[in-house]
């Protein structure tokens, strides 16, 4: 049965649905394999016949009536009735169960199954000579998608292993190689498949004596380092763990004393493995090991866990005593790094809630830490490593006792390690699990550590740790909090002077520099910041290895601490300032001017890291200045002009600049605040007591310093700097630049006539922080909103000066081009009502942002480059803690957890920060992090499209500047609209645009068609908004482009185009507004189509003053709908039908009407000077004009295709325009042969990427001269007797037809080509019929040669007997005639050329029962009888 026709599996359940369906997946993770059933129907044992075998038989017989079964049946039954019977014939028996399984029959698999354990239970030791060939047999059913089959399959196989456990159990090698591959040894089976048969096969490991217990396992561990894949470690894996097993979440002694102590034995045996991290980690048996670690702390409980850990202790204890020779040494350290791996893992998983005591693992670990951290200690690194893994996993999941003993001589040991860089990992290691005893434990000896430890050598690597501790939350530092290494500010204190504990650090060669004064000389140092610029914007981060540092990144990271650890004011602010002054110099050289040069790692101004690194040198300023209370305060006042006119005003459109200068702006403000409260405070103190003071000083840096500071004349000074940062492209630009804007006072409204009582003043920049402050998700989008309303109620009050005019308008165009659309409505609103109050700043504003996008530099925004911030983000998601491991659970079996993975994630990131090969990585970096950037996507066309939308709105103020806006749509319209409808006229628009739109994205602007075609309709809703378009800038252009749009296939933008013509207002449309809209409408299409009635009589709908105006409109609306194309699974015949009733409609239209429908066609295509010259056709009339192209190769194909509509429905109506008509036919076709000779010719030469579009292209030319050939021969078709073709047809035997009459008897022989359709159309009539003679001799001839052609099919013969047919006909009407010319010409000398063709045609037939009975033999004996007239010889 096929598995796809099997029942569906139902599962019972609760609720209103008894039954639900259960997936394939659901189904299988349900299944139990019961390898301790007794297998059978006969659960007793009992037998009635004296066998199990033929009792099962018997009973299966009644309940599966299966015709293979009742066929099995029938063959077994002579073999089994006795047991002897049974025992005789049991080769043949076994042969017929084998034959059945291998044929795969579904509905006979359960009882034949079934059979064969009752067979084994009746033949016990005669059946195990084939017992492999019946497993070879049952083993691949497994395969089956169909869960009873497994079931029944494993089942039977369980129990085979169970009846034979004592045989197989000497030797399983071999039974393990046929269960290998189920295992995953091929790396193609399902994760259910490898764990059934690890259940199936573990019975028999369980079974196996201790001496062939150890060779099985080495023999399945040498499988496996054969087949090194993923799939197969798992099989492995779960192999073992179902060894070792038991119920009650219990572990065998056996299991974990003996086959896992072995699995262990031999890993720590296996040899040519060398002590590195790599070695390790792609060691299948040490993988196989922590998978089944990984099962078993998952399945088990901290009691019986227990055993595990005090094996792999026991384990560690004995490599750590085994004697070390230099020969054995790498192989001895080896085995205690991967105990210590192994341990590792038992402590990870699950948090170390199976970890019954600590205290051992601390005793053991520290062991391990004293002997490789001794001085003189050859351990190589990998040891180091995984003892600190361990130790880290030990501190973050053990209980606080543990922490602080024994955990603390742990700790001593491991920070008295001379390799920084490892130590650092540690600490790093920790940080990223965020421990949450990390300041109480951790911190005093980090301090002390990196203070003994500083200097030349590892300044770097301790300057990358403290900034990644010091920005991370891991540390609980606040002001007043009790600790020796912790100031009364919650900072950081380091120790004056150089710890002495270290023999090597207070040696006289060596300078005894304080890390504090190390990192603030960093500060100081000199630096050519030009040149760092340039090497750092350039900088590719591909190599991790051996970057060199960046000088502008160390003094970022080193700037992060600055804020963080206690250092006298006046040094730190001293070597800030010294910074500050240093850039502002440099930078007041350099060019700051924003290019689209692509850099590696910035774009915009090649100077933007030396803003980033002024914004954060700005920002520690202020946060180290706010800590010293008024003497900051008045530090930073002293240095207003530096940061803000020096640096605000310069570079304020970098992020980081403004955020810099926001926070520094925002600690001013509320340190004047503060003390203006204070003051007050202590004047009515003492006014109170009359008491007379001198408060002058106090007065002035309140009243005086503060408000100059603040004041409104410093606002003016600094917005134009700013403003156009509130309408940036990034929100931190935005956010920043107002929290610095409402910072100042409030610039009050100047109202003539106020009243007694003024309402207090509109802070609009307040507002706009309080909008732009409200993150932007689908739970706050509606505070945002409410904000928005809130900021549009204070401008609607009309109490608000004129210069905030530009503020919120700025704001709601920034809001726009963020990707939410819920906030778009109120920003739009927003807009309108300023573009009422302020009309020529909105219109300045919103064209400004128009006119951004023609030149794309101007929307590039200086900072980091997408590469470089791609790298970042990825290099965070590999190390992503936060995220649990995709693959911790298949299939109901979990292999890992997400907090090992954590673990590894935290050691693989610590490892990588601290390796000194890798610094230069990890400094650029951290320079990333101080960047953040944002996770914004902007679509920069659908930002285009909300201006214009919102324009849209006030369409009044937008038609009174129409002349720019007019400009910019022309533009637009020549550059990018028609070069887009260009390019997909010459490709395919549904698969070509996505290649193009592929390169397109690399550009800033990418202009893919579809964004052209929005933008197109956004102008045009625009338009059709106008009141007076007559009076608008070149408007006739725009009423010439409305007239063409109308033609182009697509209703929507029809609909616009016609809007639009409506807005001129003219008399003659006016009435029929409705009519043509509905024409555009599907649904009243054909309705009005047949109602409003366009033929010119009578009855007409449309007036006779309005015909001239309005039909050229319908005629071009209606021409549109022909050529439409709903998407790439229009139905033909939907659109042939509407192109049939549009041609319907038309036939009753006057000759000049259908004229302008046939120059509708015409209109795509350029026949040059083609005509007729002399009598004659000609494709080119001035030989001295380069022939140019005729069209778009698919327009051609289009026109082509809708011609046959044309002529088959209009008939004889085209016959006025059948001059211009085979004009364009013949010059289409003779290009596209002229193309195909050429570039068939050219092919060879082409490459493999451009010969596969020269095909492409050579299909489509010639699916043009086929198209083309076909109209020729339905115009020659029509009905008319005026019209003279005689001047076509030499030129198209010149241009087309010789090239191929050669070949047609080859061509032409499996269906009727366009070609010969035609000549059969000349030999119909009797005016044509000289053509097939006249220009070329030839083509009589090749059609009858395609009578005796190999292989020619009916409908060719049937052709070339139609077209004999009609010439004898046409010569027997002219019999009469003296004079007769096709006689003479085009039948007698063709003659012996018909007679040769017919004469074997019929000899091959006549061995033919049919012949002279079929329609064919008739036929050509009819024509040999019509030529014996004409035959003298």
């Amino acid at each position: 049965m096929d598995e796809g026709a099997r029942a569906k599996i139902l599962n019972e359940g609760q609720g209103a649905n008894r039954y639900k369906y259960q997936s394939f997946s659901a189904r299988v993770s349900q299944l139990k394999i019961k390898i301790t059933r007794q297998v059978g129907l006969k659960d007793s044992g009992t037998v009635t016949t004296g066998s199990f075998f033929n009792d099962a038989l018997v009973e299966w017989k009644e309940l599966n009536l299966s015709t293979p079964f009742v066929n099995f049946a029938l063959e077994v039954r002579n073999y089994c009735q006795t047991l002897p019977q049974l025992l005789y014939h049991k080769e043949q028996v076994v042969d017929l169960i084998v034959k059945n399984i291998n044929e795969g029959n579904v509905l006979a698999l359960e009882p034949i199954l079934d059979l064969t354990t009752q067979l084994a239970k009746d033949l016990d030791e005669e059946l195990f000579p084939y017992l492999d060939k019946l497993l070879t047999a049952i083993l691949p059913l497994v395969e089956f998608h169909d869960v009873k089959v497994i079931e029944w399959t494993f089942n039977c196989i369980a129990s085979l292993f169970k009846k034979y456990s004592e045989q197989l159990r000497k030797d399983l090698g071999p039974t393990f190689k046929l269960v290998a591959p189920y295992l995953g040894e091929d790396n193609a089976q399902k994760p259910y498949i490898r764990n059934f048969a690890a259940e199936s096969f573990s019975y028999l490991i369980r079974k196996a004596p201790v001496d062939h217990l150890k060779v099985i396992l080495v023999y399945i561990l040498s499988q496996l380092h054969d087949s090194p894949t993923e799939n197969f470690e798992e099989g492995i894996a779960k192999l073992l763990f179902e060894t070792v097993k038991l119920v009650g979440n219990q572990f065998q002694h056996r299991g974990v004393d003996v086959v896992l102590r072995e699995v262990v034995r031999a890993l720590k045996q296996e040899q040519g493995i060398e002590a590195t991290d790599k070695s390790l980690y792609v060691n299948t048996t040490f993988r196989v090991l922590c998978k089944t670690l990984v099962l078993m702390v998952h399945y088990s409980t901290k009691e019986h866990f227990k055993g595990v850990c005090e094996m792999l202790l026991a384990e560690l204890t004995l490599s750590l005593d085994t004697t070390t020779t230099s020969k054995n040494a790498e192989r001895q350290w080896l085995n205690i790094a991967e105990l210590l791996a192994l341990l590792n893992v038992c402590v990870s998983v699950r948090k170390a809630s199976r970890i019954d005591d600590f205290g051992k693992l601390y005793e053991k670990t520290l062991k391990v830490s004293t002997l490789i951290l001794a001085p003189n200690s050859q351990a190589p690194p990998l040891v180091v490593q995984e003892m600190m893994k361990l130790a880290s996993s030990l501190l973050a999941f053990s209980p606080l006792e543990s922490v602080f003993f024994p955990g603390g001589l742990l700790l001593e040991s491991i920070y008295q390690h001379e390799d920084v860089a490892i130590v650092l990992a540690f600490s790093i290691s920790l940080i990223n699990l965020k421990w949450k005893h990390y300041t109480q434990v951790l911190l005093p000896h980090i301090i002390k550590y990196c203070s003994v430890h500083w200097g030349p050598q590892h300044s770097y690597q301790i300057i990358v740790f403290l900034a990644t501790l010091l920005t991370s939350d891991v540390l609980t530092l606040t002001p007043g909090m009790v600790a020796a290494t912790v100031d009364e500010n919650g900072l950081i204190k380091f120790p004056n002077k150089k710890s002495s504990s270290n023999k090597k650090q207070t040696s006289k060669d060596e300078p005894t520099e304080h890390i504090v004064d190390g990192i603030l000389s960093l500060l100081f140092q000199p630096c050519n910041w030009s040149s760092e610029a340039q090497f750092l914007s350039h900088m590719k981060l591909d190599e991790e290895d051996n970057m060199a540092i960046s000088r502008i990144a160390l003094i970022t990271a080193a700037l992060s601490i600055v804020p963080h650890i206690s250092l006298p004011f006046s040094s730190a602010t001293e070597a800030i300032l010294n910074l500050v002054h240093s850039l502002l110099q440099t930078l007041s050289k350099e060019d700051q001017s924003i290019t689209l040069q692509k850099r590696a790692f910035v774009q915009g101004s090649a100077m933007a890291t030396l803003h980033i690194l002024l914004g954060e040198a700005i920002e520690i300023l202020a946060v180290v200045s706010e800590r010293a209370g008024q003497a900051g305060a008045k530090l930073l006042a002293n240095h207003w002009d530096l940061i803000i006119k020096d640096g605000l005003c310069n570079y304020g459109s970098n992020e980081v600049v403004l955020r810099g200068v926001a926070k520094y702006c925002v600690i001013l403000k509320e340190r004047y605040n503060t003390l203006l409260q204070e003051l007050k405070l202590v004047l009515a103190v003492f006014v109170l007591h009359n008491a007379n003071i001198n408060i002058h000083y106090t007065r002035v840096l309140c009243s005086n310093e503060g408000e100059k500071l603040f004041s409104t004349d410093t606002l003016r000074e600094i917005y134009p700097r700013l403003e156009k940062n509130i309408n940036s492209l990034q929100h931190r630009r935005r956010l920043h630049t107002l929290q610095i804007l409402s910072s100042f006072k409030v610039i009050p409204f100047e109202d003539k006539d106020a009243p007694q009582k003024a309402p207090p003043q509109q802070d609009i920049f307040a507002q706009c922080l309080a909008i732009e402050d409200v993150d932007v998700t689908v739970e706050t989008y509606r505070d945002k909103t409410m904000q928005i309303r809130k900021l549009n109620t204070m401008i609607s009050s009309g109490r608000v000066n004129a210069f905030y005019k530009t503020a919120a308008m700025r704001l709601s165009l920034g809001i726009l081009t963020i990707n939410f659309r819920p906030l778009w409505a109120d920003a739009t609103t927003l807009l309108v009502k300023n573009a009422e109050l302020y009309p020529e700043a909105f219109w300045e504003l919103l064209f400004g942002e128009i006119k951004r996008f023609e030149d794309e530099m101007l929307l590039v925004e200086s900072g980091l480059s997408a590469q470089a911030i791609a790298k970042y983000r990825a290099i965070q998601n590999q190390f992503d803690l936060t995220r649990g491991d995709k693959e911790s659970k298949k299939k109901g079996i979990s292999f890992d957890c997400p907090t090992f993975m954590k673990i590894r994630l935290s050691n693989a990131s610590a490892f990588s920060i601290t390796d000194s090969s890798k610094q230069g990585m990890a400094l650029v970096m951290h320079f990333i992090k101080v960047y953040a950037p944002e996770a914004d996507r902007l679509d920069y066309w659908s930002y285009y499209g909300l201006i214009l939308k919102t324009l849209a709105e006030a369409p009044q103020i937008a038609e009174m500047r129409n002349r720019q806006l007019i400009q910019v749509f022309l533009n637009f319209i020549k550059q990018e609209y028609e070069p887009a409808w260009s390019r997909k006229d010459e490709h395919d628009p549904d698969e070509d645009e996505q290649v193009e739109d592929a390169v397109e994205m690399m550009k800033i602007l990418p202009k893919t068609a579809k964004a052209t075609k929005e933008r197109l309709h956004l102008f045009l809703g625009l338009f059709a908004k106008f009141k007076n378009p007559k009076q608008t800038y070149e408007s006739s252009t725009l009423h010439n482009l409305y007239l063409h749009l109308l033609t182009i296939g697509d209703a929507p933008l029809q609909t616009l185009a016609l809007n639009c013509l409506y807005t001129f207002k003219s008399p003659a449309l006016v009435p029929y507004q409705d009519n043509l809209r509905n024409l555009l409408d599907d649904v009243k299409f054909r309705d009005e189509l047949s109602t409003f009635i366009i033929a010119d009589s009578e009855s007409s709908s449309i007036g006779a003053l309005h015909r001239d105006e309005v039909m050229p409109i319908i005629i071009r609306l209606l021409y549109g709908c022909m050529i439409v194309r709903k998407g790439k699974g229009s139905a033909k015949a939907g659109m042939s039908a509407r192109r049939k009733a549009i041609l319907t409609a038309l036939g009753g239209c006057s000759t000049k009407d259908l004229g302008f429908f046939i120059s509708l066609m015409l209109e795509p295509f350029d026949v040059g000077t083609a005509g007729i010259q002399v009598g004659r056709f000609v494709f080119l009339q001035d030989k001295s004009i380069e022939p140019g192209p005729v069209g778009a190769l698919r327009k051609q194909i289009g026109f082509l295709s809708i011609l046959e509509d044309v002529v088959k429905m209009l008939g004889a109506h085209v016959v006025p325009f059948i001059p211009q008509l085979l004009d364009a036919i013949m010059c289409m076709v003779n290009q596209a042969q002229e193309r195909i000779d050429k570039e068939i010719g050219d092919h060879s030469a082409l490459g493999t990427d451009e010969g596969s579009i020269e095909i492409l292209q050579i299909k489509q030319l010639k699916d043009i001269r086929q198209l083309g050939i076909k109209r020729i021969t339905e115009i020659f078709n029509l009905p008319i007797s005026t019209f003279s073709f005689e001047p076509y047809v030499p030129a198209m035997f010149e241009s087309f037809l010789d090239r191929r009459v050669g070949r047609l008897d080859t061509e032409s022989t499996q269906a009727p080509s366009a070609m010969m359709e035609l000549f059969a159309t000349w030999a119909g009539r009797k005016e044509y019929v000289l053509f097939l003679v006249k220009y070329n001799n030839q083509v009589l001839e090749k059609l009858y040669s395609c009578l005796s052609a190999k292989k020619v099919r009916d409908s060719v013969v049937s052709m070339v007997l139609g077209i004999t047919e009609d010439i004898l006909g046409h010569c027997f009407e002219e019999q009469d005639n003296d004079d007769k010319p096709l006689t003479h010409q085009v039948l007698i000398p063709y003659t012996d050329c018909l007679l040769d063709n017919l004469e074997i045609v019929l000899s091959k037939n006549s061995g033919d029962a049919k012949f002279g009975k079929d329609l064919f033999t008739k036929r050509e004996i009819s024509i040999l009888s019509q030529i014996a007239a004409y035959v003298k010889n």
